[in-house]
């Protein structure tokens, strides 16, 4: 060997370089499963809740209410029972409310939207969102309160005042929390 280098001058070296790009691989591999065996929990748990939303909706369909646009509004049955009632519109509130909840644990730990034409599913519940925002005058209200701020995260305060300003929620996660 040339300048007196022996085979364990070389194989030492060797095998440390490889040690450490099989750590850096099995890191990036790590890494990677983590992400998507967090995003997939937090899949669940928004379905999870979705369903109970589902639920609630199926047990009082007067809730449907929530949406400004909606039919209900306008069903003489509705209006008899409901359209001045205090503990409806405590239980439209507390459903509101739910909803409100949902939107908070999704938001706030979804990966940043696709761009430029894609999608992935924070855009969808952006869109939810902006959807519930658009046709609900009792979740604008509720997110309007003064101690809205003490209640919620800065992602849902800032999508919210997103919103406010433009009509759209688009901003990435980073950008919206001011991060």
């Amino acid at each position: 060997m040339p300048l007196g280098l022996q085979a364990k001058d070389i194989i030492g070296p060797a095998v440390a370089i490889l040690a450490a790009a099989l750590s850096v691989l099995c890191f990036w591999l790590n890494y990677r499963i983590t992400k998507r065996m967090a995003s997939r929990s937090l899949n669940l748990e928004a379905q999870k809740i979705l369903l109970e939303i589902d639920r609630q909706l199926i047990a009082d369909a007067w809730l449907w209410a929530l949406y400004d646009d909606h039919p209900v509004h306008t069903d003489p049955e509705f209006i008899r029972k409901c359209a001045g009632s205090v503990y409806f519109r405590a239980k439209l509130e507390a459903f509101a409310y739910l909803k409100l909840n949902m939107f908070e644990v999704v938001l706030a730990e979804a990966p940043d939207p696709a761009r430029n034409g894609k999608r992935n599913v924070s855009n969808v519940w952006l869109d939810y969102f902006r959807h519930t925002l658009e046709r609900s005058s009792v979740f604008r209200e509720i997110l309007g309160r003064p101690d809205t701020a003490q209640l919620y995260n800065p992602v849902l305060l800032a999508l919210w005042e997103e919103w406010r300003n433009t009509g759209e929620v688009t901003g990435t996660h980073a950008a919206v929390a001011g991060l």
